[in-house]
Parts: C-alpha cells; structure tokens; sequence
C-alpha cells in the first residue's frame, strides 16, 4: 500500500510540473525540487483528507475498535467515482438502446397484425372441418345402432323358441309327477286314519287316570292346608328378622361409604401432592425412582403385593370390604412414598446460594475465557458483588475444603442421596471440613481466587459421579416458591 500511495503523489506531481515551456534542464531541476519538498505537503494534505478513522464498539462493558487506515478510504473515494462514471455511461447506452427498441416493436406489431388474420382464416376452415366429421360421426353410430338391435332381435327370437321347447318338455314330466303324488296321499290317509283310532283308546285309559288322580289331589289339599298355616306363623318371625338385618347392614353400608369417601379425598390429595413433587423433582433432571431404589434402607422398601396382605375372608366377605382394605394398603403405600418424596425435598438444593446474583456464565458448552477455546463448563457462574455471603441451599455435611487449584478457595458440601454441591473461586470459607451445616447457613463469601477473570461464584452440582445443570435446580425451586 505504501507503494501505491507513493505512485498516487508521483501522478499528482506529474500534472502539476507539465508544462512544456520550461526548458529540460529548468523543468529536471524543477522536478526533483517539486518532487523533494512537494512531496511532503502533498502527503501531509492527503493525510489531512484521509486520517486513519477509528470505530469504537462497546459490548458487556468491554471497549473495542476497528481501525480505517488513508488507502482503505481512498480505494473507497475511487469505488464512488468509477461508479459514478459507470451509471452515467449506462445511462446514455440505455437511452440509444429504448430508441431502436421501440423501431423493432412497431416491426412487430405489424407481424402480430399479419399473423392474426391468418390465424382466424385457419379457425373458420378447421371449424367447417370438425362440423363435417361429427356429421360423419352420427351417422356412423346410428349404422352401428342399427346393426346391433338386429343382432339382438334374432338372439331374443332364439331363446323364446328354446324357452317353449323346455317349457313342453317339463309340463309333461310334471304331468306324471302329479299321478304318482295323488296314490302316495291316498296311501298316507289310510295310515292316518288307522293310527286316529289307536290314540282314542290310549285317551280313554289317560281319561281314568285322571279322574284317580283327583281324588288324590282332594285329600293332599287338605294337608297344605295344615302346612300353610304353620308356614305364616314361621313368616311372621321370618319378616322381624330380616327388618332387623336390613337396619344393620344400612348401617353398616353408610359406614363403609363414610370410610371409603375419606379414604379416597385423603388418596386424592396424596396422589396430587406426590404429582407435584415428582414433576418439580424431574424439573432438576434426576431420576426420582433410581434415587428411591438406591436409598430404600433410609426412604423405606417396597410393600408386598396387595393380594398377600388381604385377609382371608373366604365366602363372608363382599366385594366392598376387599376393595376398601385394597384402597387402606394403597393409602398407606402412597403415604410411605409421600414421607419418602418430602425427606428427599429437604435434601436437594433448589435454592440459590446467593441471595441477589445474575447467571454470567451458563452451564455446558462454551468459549474459555482464558484460552479462547470452546471447553465443557461444568456449573453455572453466579455473578454478584465481592464479599456477598453465601449459603448453603440444603442441609448436610462438609467434605472438602480446599485453598488452593483452579477453583481456589473451594468447599463441597454432601447433601445425601448421592447428592453433592461445590462452591468455587471464595474469597472467605466460614466452614470446616466434617462441619454440619443446616438450611440458609453461612458458609463462605464470594470472591475472584483461583483460575476466574472477575468477582462470582462458581456453582456446580453432582449426582454420584454425574454433573448436572444447576440452572435446572434453581427453576425448580422457583416453581416450589412460587406455588
């Protein structure tokens, strides 16, 4: 670029000094004294013009700017000009071109012309053709009409002459079917009338029966009677029992349903409880039945199946009696799950460590302030004043207090169920390793020590040997705050 703005001032030079007046020798001298002190007021003036500009950008509080040297501005001023001097070109070119554009429409508007008329001779001759060939055409089909019904004439005719031919045939057969049908029925009379006169004798033998079975029946009904009427004396007590019965088994049916109502309203509001902190559990991104299976000496084992804790009723027991003792082992089951859910509430950190802050770095992939490499953040970066107090967002035990490394001053703290909390970059630890710390203990103040380019705190959380989002933790307890 230096070269391009020494032949710059050289050409400007040049066209200063051009004047063929002058003797050679007057015209050398002057040159190389123009080209010696000129030279520098030329440069300064260009520099004048064109000084390198700087653009200042300001983002997240960080200032940078972006220099514009003299011979980029000036490839921009000879951008312009050439532009200049190209639109007007195009200009003039366009204004020949329209001229001899409209000569040739007008050519064209007369071969359009032309080629109209032809078009509609051609449409007349093609529509007096198509005329002719759809009178062809009816008068084709109405021949191929015509062929055909003959054709099927003479297959009608055909079978009617068949049909009557069978028709004879069959009327003669039937004939003869007839006469042999007539002695069968003559036949069957005889044996009908015959098999008539054994059924009287076999009435008149049931006729004597019956009237010896009347006679039976006359002395068996004075016998009911006798029967009868020890049988009211028997129904009367009958009908006082069932009375008594009935009032206590009402009673016992307005029980069972008082009992199975507060059963069900305690389940419902188990079951929309237990809903609520399994969704705001699964919020933080653990798994709730691994973290219960794993721990289930300290939140309490599996019950047994519903069917091996029934008792044994054998055929005295309804239906409602096994269905309720089925909904008390649910509730109780519900119940262990509920106190389960709630210790294990009490134990995960869903509250911010600082009371007032703002996320400045998230959690997960991103570029290292120091390397300016993409890495793995394993936390969340928790930005705040120097020195604010830090708590504890859940109940547990110091297990590692550290001042030195890329955290700095560091503290973790086990919460149980596996569960784990770190706290880097401190300016002051407040706890000692083995110390129990209660909910909302202070426990350190935030500060810049370690591998950090600024006053935060460093916040991480830990499943086992998993990290996970600590972001998810503190929506979480928004979400159980705020309900």
């Amino acid at each position: 670029m230096k070269l391009l703005l020494d032949n710059f001032l050289r050409f400007i030079s040049n066209i200063f000094l051009s004047n063929r007046n002058f003797p050679n020798k007057i015209r050398t001298r002057s040159l190389r004294v123009f080209d010696l002190s000129n030279k520098i007021k030329i440069s300064r003036t260009f520099f004048l013009i064109f000084p390198d500009r700087e653009i200042y950008l300001r983002t997240n509080g960080r200032v940078r700017f972006v220099t514009i040297p003299s011979w980029l501005q000036l490839i921009f001023l000879l951008f312009l000009v050439s532009l200049f001097c190209w639109i007007t070109f195009t200009s003039s070119q366009y204004l020949l071109h329209s001229e001899i554009v409209s000569a040739k429409n007008n050519k064209i508007k007369e071969l359009k012309l032309s080629y109209s008329k032809l078009d509609d001779k051609y449409n007349t001759s093609r529509k007096e053709f198509i005329k002719t060939t759809l009178e062809l055409e009816s008068k084709h089909k109405h021949l191929v009409y015509l062929v055909a019904e003959k054709n099927k004439l003479e297959q009608d005719l055909k079978k009617i002459t068949d049909d009557l031919a069978l028709f004879k045939q069959k009327h003669k057969n039937q004939k003869n079917k007839n006469i042999a049908i007539s002695s069968k029925i003559e036949k069957e009379k005889l044996a009908l009338s015959n098999q008539i006169i054994n059924l009287k004798n076999v009435m008149d033998k049931e006729r004597e029966y019956s009237e010896s079975l009347i006679k039976e029946l006359k002395s068996s009904k004075e016998d009911a009677k006798k029967i009868s009427r020890k049988k009211e004396e028997y129904k009367n007590s009958a009908e006082n029992l069932a009375n008594e019965i009935i009032d206590l088994s009402e009673n016992i049916e307005r029980l069972r349903y008082d009992q199975q109502y507060f059963a069900d309203k305690i389940m419902d509001r188990t079951n929309d409880d237990l809903k609520s902190l399994e969704s705001i559990i699964k919020m933080t991104g653990l798994n709730l039945e691994k973290i219960i299976s794993n721990n289930s000496k300290e939140l309490g084992g599996p019950l047994l199946p519903l069917d091996w804790q029934l008792e044994d009723h054998s055929d005295e027991a309804s239906q409602e009696a096994k269905n309720f003792q089925k909904t008390v082992l649910l509730m109780e089951e519900q119940l262990i799950k509920w106190q389960s859910i709630h210790m294990l509430m009490k134990r995960i950190p869903i509250t911010a460590p600082v009371k007032t802050y703002y996320i400045s770095s998230p959690y997960g992939r991103r570029k290292d302030p120091f390397t300016k490499k993409w890495s793995f953040h394993s936390g969340i970066d928790l930005g705040g004043t120097k020195g604010q107090s830090i708590f504890s967002p859940a109940p547990g035990k110091v297990t590692s207090v550290s001042k030195t490394g890329p955290y700095g001053k560091m503290i973790e703290i086990d919460h149980g169920f596996n569960l784990r909390t770190r706290y880097g970059h401190l300016k002051k630890i407040l706890v000692k390793r083995g110390e129990i710390v209660e909910f909302k203990e202070r426990i350190g103040l935030v500060g810049n020590t370690g591998r950090s380019t600024g006053s935060h705190l460093h916040y991480e959380v830990w499943y086992g040997n998993r990290v996970l989002d600590p972001n998810k933790f503190l929506k979480a307890g928004k979400h159980v705050f705020k309900n």
